[in-house]
């Protein structure tokens, strides 16, 4: 539908041209005898010229899809177990030589040494005594 307004638009912007050209061209450039100026020629060629356009229309429709929940009803069962721990201790008894200082001071009886000796001492005068 565009291509077709493009190219029909074009088509009449030509034809304008050479009718609306072709009856100036005429009354301006006619001929003076050998040496007056000559009429221009035209040519023409078509360029196509090519535009996307592209429009987006939103249409919004719901669709529906099955989705499962599934509602799970559980039922827990919890075994209580009594544990009762005995423990039972058997001593036996084994004796240990630890050695323990203990200091204790005892007085024994006195020694008696008797010794002697000779102790020579200086003669003396008989007559004075010596004071």
């Amino acid at each position: 539908m565009l291509k077709f307004g493009t190219v029909l638009s074009a088509a009449l912007i030509i034809g304008w041209a050479l009718v609306g050209s072709a009856t100036t061209a005429s009354a301006r450039h006619h001929r003076h005898g050998c040496c007056g100026p000559l009429p221009p020629s035209y040519t023409y060629s078509t360029r196509n010229v090519y535009k996307h356009i592209t429009r987006h229309h939103d249409v919004y429709r719901t669709r529906y899809v099955k989705r499962i929940k599934p509602i799970v009803h559980v039922t827990r069962i919890q075994p209580i177990v009594h544990v009762h721990n005995v423990t039972r201790v058997h001593t036996n008894l084994v004796g240990v030589v630890h050695p323990v200082h203990h200091r204790v001071t005892q007085w024994l009886p006195a020694r008696t040494y008797q010794t002697s000796s000779t102790v020579y001492l200086r003669p003396e005068c008989g007559c004075s005594y010596g004071y």
